[in-house]
């Protein structure tokens, strides 16, 4: 079984299309924190340059040798987490020390940079990160504007008795909602198209996620878009919620902000 970054598009893992976006814009220099099934990417790294090389090898002696290589200029640094550290914890494993270290090896490589890498942390891509530190204060903000802007909005949709529910039972929206201790008392339910999370809870929280159906029988005034990298297409799939309803759209990054109707809302 494979999880997403290593399933293949085009003959290639997800994880290298991702790198090679990376690199148009100049960043060949990578850091990966390897969590569960870690060992796959750095199996794939491993053997990328000999799948993509012509090589010599002499069984007698043992020598082996790269004649000439069609694989990216890529450095690609991959350290093991722990397959049970999630991934706010991954950001911490990375921590100065880790940084320095690895400064001061390519220093003594004399390998000029800027003492940052291409974060990837928990199999997720981040961002080139020129200061580790100044990443995660910065990270920090923004998380704590993010759950503080969050609960001023759903505290006063309560206090003035609108009614709110949210779509999408996605890992980043329930950990937000952990982080900003959202409960069932502000937000009475979470809806997703999935059968197999329906009538369960977010974990946590210990919200109740239901069926879309739900937004049919009892249309809320506000719905909360929780997975805010596909807010468009999610409100286009709901615009008949908006146009029938009049339900008003949110997304949640990096504050409750109400989204306009789009060309797919406004036809439908």
């Amino acid at each position: 079984m494979r999880f997403s970054l290593i399933l293949e598009i085009g003959g290639k893992p997800i994880l290298w299309h991702i790198m090679k976006t990376y690199s148009t814009h100049g960043l060949t220099d990578s850091i990966i924190l390897c969590g569960y099934k870690g060992h796959m990417i750095k199996e794939y790294f491993t053997n990328y340059l000999l799948y993509n090389a012509d090589v010599s090898l002499d069984l007698g002696t043992g020598d082996f040798n790269i004649l000439n290589h069609s694989a990216e200029p890529w450095r690609i640094t991959m350290l093991s987490t722990g397959e049970l550290i999630q991934t706010g914890g991954r950001l911490e494993f990375f921590s100065e020390a880790t940084a320095r270290a690895l400064r001061q090896e390519r220093a003594a490589q004399g390998q000029g940079h800027d003492g940052g890498a291409d974060l990837i942390a928990g199999n997720n891509v981040y961002a080139h990160v020129p200061d580790i530190n100044d990443f995660t204060r910065a990270l920090q903000a923004q998380a704590d504007h993010a759950a503080d802007s969050l609960l001023d909005f759903l505290t006063g949709c309560k206090s003035r008795g609108e009614t709110v529910a949210a779509y999408g039972a996605a890992a980043k929206g329930t950990t937000l909602l952990n982080y900003a201790r959202v409960s069932a008392r502000l937000l009475p339910y979470v809806c997703d198209a999935a059968p197999f999370k329906q009538g369960r809870f977010l974990p946590g929280s210990h919200i109740p996620v239901r069926p879309v159906e739900t937004l049919r029988e009892n249309p809320p005034q506000h719905l909360l878009i929780l997975p805010w990298n596909i807010k468009e297409e999610i409100a286009a799939d709901l615009a008949w919620l908006a146009r029938d309803h009049g339900t008003r759209f949110w997304t949640v990054m990096p504050e409750p902000t109400q989204l306009e109707p789009s060309a797919a809302t406004q036809a439908a």
